[in-house]
């Protein structure tokens, strides 16, 4: 049986060898043509756009990063632009309004180890895309950052095109601490040319633009782009009444939306629960999503006899959410710095849309959260990791209806005059030109990236 495999095994195992030397031919080319590339600018004549998704996490159903892609392709749509998308899975839930071409990967590298495959999708992709879009005038390639892959930087050199690049964290630094890799060689090499190759990067908080600079990336290339909210979905006026049927009755309820990773501070939420409950019998928690930390959640709410005073709704669909968190009195956002201690870096895009609900939010001064809300005026800010804390900022929103109307009243402008998905749009594409771009310069020093 061995023996008849052998020929295909030894098939795979001289294109996995092509794929690898192809890359780092195709690397060293690329790296050499930015440096040597004249800065090209960004025109908005065409109106015409190239979104591409290369993240290689299967076909995602929910998350920060579905609504992100959805909302901002969408929001170029309606601003008159016409954007090709181009993706390694069909994005079938991301209810995009362009279709979604679909370039898979190889299937012939499935049982070798993914980064080969990987190294190989950065020769396929941008040939692949190269091949459909050669002679379109375009203004610009746009590409959400993701992890060994510099087709982006490619394309834009092979239809001569401004780059831009979505950065939402450093795919080195979440290749030691999230993956757990043994060597982030790769993911640092395609970071560092996508770095290089971007004609504007944008980035979701200054707490980012700031790891850039430290990598002597020039500021005047930095955007800080943080997410937004579509009012017209989210907001008072979105219908509740079927959702509260579905929730205990006559209770004040306290909702979470997001995927149960460390950083949301789920489980200093689950400890808050006992507090909240002691000072105040009639609230109940909502929770909606999943994942990796849900039985240590759950572990936390047996221990302390709370698990009726929870209801886990589980994933739901993005249309779904507006009404869901509209049935809640009050919305909490509990994050928290990374598991290394590295400073807090996203944008939460739920923070977006709690602004956006006006109720009553609660959320841990952290990161970007901490700069968008201010205490007291939109929300109700408190120390991360703080169970005691939080539990309390909770009960006084729940004992506080005009408390609650009042900061709610204040998010919701705050998001309609600056933060909707048409301005987050705005602010990447049609800014004026930043200078020096082209070729930016970078330390040397890589190993940085890793203790981000």
């Amino acid at each position: 049986m061995v023996l008849k495999h052998l020929p295909l095994y030894l098939w795979r195992c001289l294109y996995a060898i092509f794929a690898i030397l192809g890359f780092f031919a195709a690397y060293l080319l690329a790296w050499m043509a930015v440096n040597r590339r004249r800065p090209v600018q960004a025109t908005s004549r065409s109106r015409r756009l190239c979104y591409i998704k290369t993240d290689y996490w299967g076909e995602l159903r929910a998350g920060g990063s579905v609504t992100h892609t959805r909302e901002f392709v969408n929001a170029g749509c309606d601003l008159g632009y016409e954007i090709s998308v181009f993706a390694c899975d069909p994005l079938s839930h991301y209810q995009l309004k362009p279709k979604v071409e679909v370039i898979p990967p190889s299937q012939g590298l499935y049982d070798l180890p993914i980064f080969v495959s990987q190294m190989e999708y950065n020769l396929r992709f941008p040939w692949a895309v190269w091949r459909r879009l050669r002679g379109t005038a375009l203004d610009g390639v746009y590409q959400r950052h993701s992890n060994n892959n510099f087709s982006g930087v490619a394309l834009s050199l092979l239809l001569n095109t401004p780059f831009f690049l979505e950065y939402n964290s450093s795919p080195t630094w979440i290749a030691k601490n999230w993956m757990k890799q043994k060597s982030a060689l790769l993911a640092s090499l395609c970071e560092r040319l996508n770095l290089r190759g971007a004609y504007r990067v944008a980035v979701v908080s200054d707490v980012l633009k700031r790891y850039l600079g430290s990598q002597g990336l020039d500021g005047q290339a930095v955007i800080v782009n943080p997410n937004g909210v579509d009012p017209k979905r989210f907001g008072p006026h979105v219908g509740a009444s079927a959702i509260r049927a579905q929730l205990p009755a006559d209770k004040y309820l306290v909702g979470f939306i997001g995927v149960f990773g460390q950083w949301h501070g789920v489980l200093t939420l689950m400890r808050s629960v006992k507090h909240v409950f002691a000072a105040c019998p009639n609230a109940h928690f909502v929770i909606i999503g999943d994942g990796a930390l849900k039985r240590q959640m759950l572990e936390i709410l047996e221990s302390d006899d709370m698990v009726d005073q929870v209801t886990f709704v589980g994933l739901i669909d993005h249309d779904a959410a507006p009404a869901y968190l509209n049935a809640c009195d009050v919305l909490v956002s509990p994050h928290e710095e990374m598991a290394d201690g590295s400073e807090f870096f996203g944008s939460p895009t739920k923070i977006f849309e709690y602004m956006a609900t006006g109720k009553g939010i609660v959320a841990s001064n952290v990161g970007q959260l901490g700069e968008l809300l201010s205490n007291e005026h939109d929300a109700l800010l408190v120390q991360q990791r703080n169970e005691v804390e939080l539990g309390e900022a909770i009960v006084r929103l729940l004992r506080d209806s005009c408390l609650r109307e009042r900061l709610g009243a204040a998010a919701r402008r705050k998001v309609e005059s600056a933060y909707t998905w048409e301005e987050n749009f705005r602010r990447v594409i049609l800014p004026s030109p930043p200078t020096g771009l082209g070729g930016s310069e970078l330390k040397a020093d890589q190993n940085e990236v890793a203790s981000f």
